[in-house]
């Protein structure tokens, strides 16, 4: 719940290794959850742009908040 810090600390994290697909995923969620999807989509692009695997990305899906949050309701339903 505090996106606006996440995104100050991922932005520091990325730009000490820009090549880290795991920050820009990171990043780009809290970018979501504040409904900043310009910057999330520019992120999650860059993070399969270096070569985050299909398990990898899967993973991250389900940490998403965002998917989490529906994956809670389909579950409860």
């Amino acid at each position: 719940a505090r996106h606006d810090l996440a995104i100050k600390m991922f932005s520091k994290a990325v730009a000490l290794d820009e090549l880290n697909a795991a920050y820009h995923y990171n990043i780009a969620s809290s970018y979501q959850v504040l409904n900043r999807p310009q910057d999330a989509i520019a992120h999650f692009r860059k993070a399969i742009a270096l070569g985050m695997s299909a398990k990898d990305v899967e993973d991250f899906i389900v940490q998403n908040p965002v998917t989490a949050t529906c994956f809670d309701r389909i579950a409860a339903k």
